[in-house]
């Protein structure tokens, strides 16, 4: 049985008015051509409901007869001679040798720039990309709310600029600015690369081509920060803890932990207390003494203690694998280090008095108990401040000190710089000859001291070349 053919498409031809639309729509006409511009025409919806008024012509550009919708009457025009209007442009681009549909579409990929265009140009004043773009970024990084609040306090006077308006003159006078209130060279520091980043995001998203300040550094810091005095200054840190100092260390260990188990006595006298866990007989009265004494018998930083997991620690608990969250974001997969014997200990005693869990948080938050989540990033601000006045340690001395002593040790022990950048979980020895290579004059010194043994003495009764008389 052969297919049914299409239905034929009933159409009339008349000038097109109100009057002309509604009688062709009701005597059931699927067109209607226009008798005064030539392929003006109406086509009727399946509804009867609306005409959509169209002009189709022959292309001289192409040789097609595309056709334009110019729009729906009643609904796009008032009238119809609004729309016969619109198709006499297009007659007359015609005559001219243009192709309306190609002119339309030009002028849609214009304004489609335009736009674009004007977005880019909201986007690119640093306020409303932080706003609209930067904030929603950053805030997926662990510290992202601090880099945040770091350029909002620091750069507030920018944030009607422009991205590419910036230039190095207005870096100097913002130095110069912080500087005069104190601030020091390492903060400012820190600030303005956090900037440099936000900008290099701008390019990667395309809000702009190139990083102004991409090779605009700040000023050499002032001299009083450049040579400090009587060891203070940004290396002061970064050296080995005294032996007064470890003294006073496991002294205010010790203190904290008696304190703590105290207090806890003293509310198991109490009725509604006497559900609490009595601390006498443990060795670690919360995760502060443990995390803390991994910062120093491992080397790690407070913020890799905090994430450290249970599976990241070797069953026989001689080594951690884990990645180091400072330097993740730089594609750095996991790394491995030997744990020392004492911190072997700390971990496995820490373990047992937690209930020798396998997975999970090393050092869950007590906040929520059975929840597994983790410390905050002040967990150990508190605990480290009261164990450092009990000790009788100085106030400025920093949690972070402990890393540092770390490394000292290592160096002052004789170890070399590649092994104590691997054990610090550095990606560039640069980092390592940076921060610690101001200990190693000394070792230097004894270094030459041995090779002149081994090398000898010169003989100056016999020098090493003989000279022939003729």
């Amino acid at each position: 049985m052969a297919p049914p053919s299409p239905a034929k498409t009933k159409s009339l031809t008349k000038k097109m008015t109100k009057t002309s639309l509604e009688s062709a729509k009701r005597r059931g006409f699927d067109r209607l051509y226009d008798t005064d511009l030539r392929g003006f025409y109406a086509q009727f919806t399946k509804d009867g409901t609306r005409a959509s008024l169209r002009y189709r012509y022959r292309s001289k550009v192409s040789g097609e007869r595309p056709t334009i919708k110019l729009g729906d009457y009643p609904g796009t025009f008032e009238s119809v001679e609004q729309a016969r209007d619109k198709a006499r442009e297009y007659a007359a681009m015609v005559r001219s040798g243009l192709d309306p549909r190609l002119e339309i579409e030009r002028q849609v990929e214009r304004e489609r720039h335009e736009k674009r265009q004007k977005e880019l140009d909201e986007l690119q004043i640093i306020g409303t990309f932080i706003e609209r773009v930067w904030e929603e970024h950053i805030l997926r990084n662990k510290k992202g709310a601090h880099d945040l609040q770091r350029i909002e306090r620091h750069f507030k006077d920018w944030y009607s600029r422009k991205m590419p308006d910036l230039t190095k003159r207005d870096v100097t006078k913002w130095q110069h600015k912080l500087e005069k209130t104190g601030l020091a060279h390492a903060t400012i520091k820190r600030s303005y690369d956090t900037f440099k980043a936000m900008l290099n995001y701008a390019v990667d998203q395309e809000v702009i081509e190139k990083n102004p300040l991409s090779r605009v550094g700040l000023k050499r810091p002032p001299a009083a920060q450049v040579e400090p005095k009587d060891g203070e200054g940004p290396r002061a840190s970064r050296r080995p803890l005294t032996e007064m100092e470890i003294k006073a260390l496991f002294r205010g260990i010790e203190l904290y932990t008696k304190e703590k188990k105290e207090q806890r006595r003293h509310s198991l006298t109490k009725k509604n207390k006497q559900h609490l866990v009595d601390l006498t007989p443990f060795t670690y009265v919360d995760h502060a003494v443990p995390a803390i004494l991994c910062c120093y018998y491992g080397g790690f930083r407070p913020g890799d203690i905090l994430g450290l997991q249970w599976e990241h620690i070797g069953g026989d608990v001689k080594s951690i694998t884990k990645v180091i969250e400072k330097i993740a974001h730089h594609g750095h997969g996991h790394m491995r280090f030997p744990i020392a014997n004492h911190l072997s200990e700390v971990l496995r005693v820490w373990r047992k008095e937690q209930g020798n869990p396998k997975t999970g948080y090393v050092f869950p938050s007590p906040i929520f108990p059975g929840e597994n989540r983790r410390l905050s990033d002040g967990a150990l601000r508190k605990p480290w401040a009261r164990i450092k006045k009990l000790g009788g340690l100085p106030e400025s001395l920093h949690l972070y000190t402990l890393r540092h002593n770390f490394a000292s040790q290592l160096i002052m022990a004789g170890q070399d710089l590649e092994t104590v950048k691997r054990l610090m979980g550095h990606t560039d020895i640069k980092t390592t000859m940076d921060n610690y290579a101001h200990l190693l004059p000394e070792h230097e010194e004894r270094a030459m001291a041995a090779l002149s043994k081994i090398q000898g003495s010169p003989n100056l009764k016999r020098p090493y070349l003989k000279v022939v008389e003729k």
